[in-house]
């Protein structure tokens, strides 16, 4: 069998690295993927990454000493047509990657996608590309991996409701009156999954959770009133769906970024992982308890934003993104990230956005704005 060839752009992120664990775990089972590009923003880490994996091509921000065989591209867009993989991992974040994902829809066999912000900003235009292209589009949050799962060989209409769990976060049994005092480092400390800064934060306000309702909404064609958020503080359940019969699958397991990694690029297949066999269902791993939506108003917000203008959507990615940049400077209290939030989107109008172009760069211009005033009050 000839080797898949696959793009990973992010390599240094967290989902980066952990895509690069599980290649290199499968090196041993003779698995047909290789990898041939991958990109980066700013680490000290990629050079040493690139003269290990000697890809085909790389994107990088600044200048970089490469293999002899190795082309350098301008963009993750260029070298994604150029490469023209059969696998494209989309794990880098923000909002800039939107335009990436469209590249990989349009020049890759399957898209492996964990860039929340490309359906959170653009998600009619990313499923309708897909469609367009005849890409796979498969989900790599293990919430939305799970969901994926859960329907295979079923009949969507026939859902009822889903629910994506959530941890809570690493604040989840503070009291409520004491969060003002939450440094990152209390907030980074989370204590089941291992992931970057950000998504960390996002997780403890379930901003998190809030854009990944979104993304089921985009994913799976879901109505606002279908996505139902629960708490499973072990991490062990995923996600959940309710049919219209009254029966209920559960997507549970290990809390392990590799799994659904490696189900993104093996599927229909399922290869072994090695550190969840023999595992077993640990006790206290699924109960599940109603989300206190007093204690995390990101939920409620984006209900709102689900049946808004699109626009809605991007203000709610980009304000949050500012606002937890400053709480893990120390700039702001952690209570504070959704009151600027909610602030910020107040006092924006409704654009139209009608094309992938706009939404970037609106994105871009609402991450620019001058906060402060909302910062203060």
């Amino acid at each position: 069998m000839e080797d898949k060839r696959l793009v990973l752009v992010g390599a240094t992120g967290s989902i980066g690295r952990q895509t690069l664990e599980v290649l290199d775990r499968w090196v041993s089972k003779s698995f047909a993927i290789r990898l041939v590009g991958m990109s980066a923003f700013q680490s000290d880490e990629f050079p040493k990454l690139v003269a290990r994996y000697r890809p085909e091509g790389v994107f990088f921000s600044r200048p970089i000493d490469l293999p002899k065989e190795t082309i350098r591209f301008s963009s993750n867009e260029e070298m994604v047509r150029a490469l023209n993989p059969d696998i494209a991992v989309i794990a880098s974040g923000g909002g800039a990657t939107l335009a990436t994902t469209i590249a990989s829809l349009e020049s890759a066999r399957r898209v492996c996608l964990a860039n929340k912000e490309s359906l959170v900003l653009g998600g009619s235009f990313v499923m309708s590309k897909a469609d367009q292209e005849g890409c796979e589009l498969i989900p790599v949050d293990s919430e939305h991996s799970g969901l994926f799962q859960l329907l295979m060989g079923e009949d969507q209409s026939t859902i009822d409701h889903v629910v994506l769990t959530a941890s809570g976060g690493a604040l989840r049994d503070w009291k409520a009156s004491d969060l003002e005092k939450a440094r990152p480092k209390d907030v980074l400390a989370h204590p089941n999954w291992k992931m970057g800064p950000k998504i960390t934060v996002d997780s403890a306000t379930m901003f998190n959770k809030g854009l990944e309702m979104i993304e089921a909404h985009h994913l799976f064609g879901l109505s606002p009133d279908q996505i139902q958020v629960m708490l499973c503080p072990s991490s062990y359940v995923h996600s959940m769906i309710q049919f219209c019969d009254g029966v209920v699958k559960m997507h549970a397991g290990t809390p392990d970024m590799h799994v659904p990694i490696a189900f993104s690029l093996s599927y229909p297949d399922r290869v072994g992982h090695e550190d969840c066999i023999g595992v077993g269902i640990p006790e206290q791993s699924i109960p599940l308890a109603p989300v206190d939506q007093m204690r995390f108003p990101a939920l409620v917000l984006a209900k709102h934003v689900l049946q808004a203008p699109v626009c809605r959507a991007v203000q709610y990615n980009a304000f949050n993104e500012i606002a937890v940049g400053w709480f893990l400077e120390e700039r702001i209290s952690f209570p504070q990230i959704y009151t600027i939030v909610e602030k910020a989107m107040q006092k924006e109008p409704v654009v139209a956005l009608d094309s992938v172009e706009a939404i970037v760069d609106y994105h871009e211009q609402l991450k620019q704005k001058e906060l402060k005033h909302i910062w203060n009050t």
